[in-house]
């Protein structure tokens, strides 16, 4: 008599996505870069953070035709001193290039504005 499961279908389907899903997200991190501190990510190192990641990232499609960026950086840092026992400001910064200087000026005048 052959074991029959009630849900095999509802796993089969569950399996797929997952590995659907992760092969996506390995793409996803391939296209991400190493990629050396810009002067201002520097200048961020000078006053007393450390950079724990710094990617070259590059602009979606959309970003892209709408935005007319060109490129994005991305930095992760953290504080060299705890603000307290075992509490470290993180943050991270995104620098994007633009094809003009008025492309880059529509962008922070909107920058408010959901995507």
């Amino acid at each position: 008599m052959p074991l029959r499961l009630p849900n095999t279908q509802v796993a089969f389907l569950t399996l797929a996505l997952v590995l659907t899903t992760a092969c996506h997200a390995k793409r996803s991190a391939d296209a991400r870069q190493s990629s050396p501190l810009t002067p201002v990510a520097q200048e961020i190192q000078r006053r007393g953070y450390h950079a724990k990641e710094s990617l070259v990232v590059a602009p979606t499609s959309w970003e892209a035709s709408t935005l007319r960026m060109r490129s994005k950086r991305f930095f992760s840092f953290r504080a060299d001193q705890p603000y307290s026992r075992d509490y470290y400001c993180r943050f991270s910064f995104f620098e994007e290039t633009y094809d003009s200087v008025d492309d880059a000026r529509q962008r922070l005048a909107n920058l408010h504005v959901a995507s």
